[in-house]
């Protein structure tokens, strides 16, 4: 998978908008929107960043993006739910 389609996932699936995230991450919409769009790569440091503003595992978004494989939306959904489920509430996006 491209980490791209990840981002942009998470995203939908918490119904945010990349300014929202961009402004989370402290980084310009445009720099958002090339991440998804994998137009530019990712570091690792916002990747941790991004897992805790959806309280991810950073280890499923490591896999995701050092595997590259194609995994689906309700993939991504499934680890949004487990990591919900682990912390008995939705992770905030507010700040």
């Amino acid at each position: 998978m491209k980490i791209g389609f990840l981002l942009k996932e998470l995203r939908s699936l918490k119904g945010v908008t990349q300014l929202k995230i961009a402004n989370l991450l402290n980084v310009e919409r445009s720099t958002y929107c090339k991440w998804e769009t994998d137009k530019v790569t990712i570091d690792i440091y916002r990747l941790k960043d991004i897992a805790k503003i959806y309280g991810l595992d950073l280890e499923f978004m490591c896999r995701c993006f050092e595997a590259q494989k194609i995994i689906s939306r309700d993939d991504v959904l499934r680890a949004i739910q487990l990591a919900e489920a682990k912390t008995n509430k939705i992770p905030s996006l507010a700040r």
